[in-house]
């Protein structure tokens, strides 16, 4: 077993490996499409290690669970990425027998609650669901396929909201970027904030529920059903928020088609694979303000000139350092539309 300071998907030796890592980070601002960035006192996460809140191990050799390094999978016994209470429930599942697991999601909230995803290929056992049952004594709840064991909703309070997760829907790692990456969002927003907004990728609500404090109406589309359940909770928690959330679950761009509008702004939080089409979808409603987020300046970079050639113009693009000592990094970039109104300028 090795303590390395991995990420959650991938091990790194700590010099040769670390130092391509800047060398990749480096590449990938080059290709984010803006003419300044901001310095990098604006970049840092306030913990470089012990940040992350979640992390998914995968199945090794004799009982072991690790992450997928360049050389295969490697068990794991301590990552120094985790957070403590993440740290504390990988410790207490690591030996557990779990017949067809073949990867582990854990997920823990800012009190120290856990919930632990059991991913199989293919329908579980009555034994792994006896030994799913079994884990309730040491986490809140257990998601096992579509079924789900115990209460695996986890929640951090915020100002002015409370923000659930599970651990089979995505949410982000890095509890203590989230804030900075919320006011990202609704600074690229700018005054469009206020107004009639549709959100893509909406998740569980990390942007949504703080825009829901400033917004007329939020149109949020997702196409994972749980995750909208989760946002939904937490809204109708919002004194005269439920009224002007609509959820949509759909894929981005074909409901964006069918949103009859018109909107003041649109913000979006792809996966990595990036929005192209959502982007062509955006364009052709010419909503005048967009917020990209995105955890991939390559597909950013593509997507910014899909927008480009529709008229739109690129005003910032803010990048936050969600992964430190990964070569991964965030941007929060806004866009106008060329020649139109910018009542989102701000």
């Amino acid at each position: 077993m090795r303590r390395l300071p991995g990420a959650a998907g991938r091990v790194r030796r700590p010099a040769r490996r670390q130092e391509r890592a800047h060398r990749r980070r480096a590449r990938a601002h080059r290709r984010i499409p803006a003419r300044q960035l901001p310095s990098t006192a604006d970049l840092a996460s306030p913990k470089q290690l012990r940040y992350r809140r979640r992390a998914r191990l995968h199945r090794g050799p004799r009982g072991t669970w690790g992450f997928q390094g360049e050389d295969g999978l490697v068990p794991v016994e301590e990552c120094l990425l985790f957070e403590e209470p993440l740290q504390a429930l990988a410790d207490a599942l690591r030996g557990r027998e779990l017949p067809g697991v073949l990867d582990l999601g854990l997920d823990t909230s800012a009190s120290g609650g856990g919930a632990v995803d059991l991913r199989t290929d293919g329908p579980p056992s009555p034994a792994l669901r006896k030994r799913a049952q079994a884990l309730l004594g040491t986490v809140r709840g257990v998601t096992l396929g579509a079924e789900a064991l115990g209460d695996p909703v986890l929640i951090d309070a915020r100002a002015g909201f409370r923000l659930r997760s599970r651990p089979d829907v995505f949410s982000q790692a890095n509890r203590s970027m989230v804030p900075a990456l919320q006011e990202a969002a609704l600074a690229a927003l700018g005054h469009a904030a206020s107004g009639h907004v549709v959100e893509l990728y909406c998740g569980s609500g990390t942007l949504t529920l703080p825009l829901l404090l400033r917004a007329r109406s939020v149109v949020g589309v997702d196409f994972a059903g749980p995750s909208l359940q989760l946002l939904r909770r937490s809204a109708d928690e919002i004194a005269s928020a439920a009224a002007k959330l609509r959820l949509v679950a759909a894929d981005a761009a074909e409901a964006l088609r069918g949103l009859p509008g018109p909107f003041d702004a649109a913000l979006l939080d792809p996966p990595r694979t990036g929005a192209a089409d959502a982007a062509r979808a955006l364009a052709a409603q010419g909503i005048p303000r967009i917020a990209y987020v995105s955890c991939d300046a390559p597909t950013l970079a593509r997507d910014a000139k899909l927008l480009r050639e529709a008229g739109y113009e690129l005003l910032s693009a803010h990048p936050l350092d969600l992964f430190p000592q990964t070569a991964h990094f965030e941007v929060v970039a806004a866009f106008v539309k060329a020649g139109g109104a910018r009542r989102g300028t701000g």
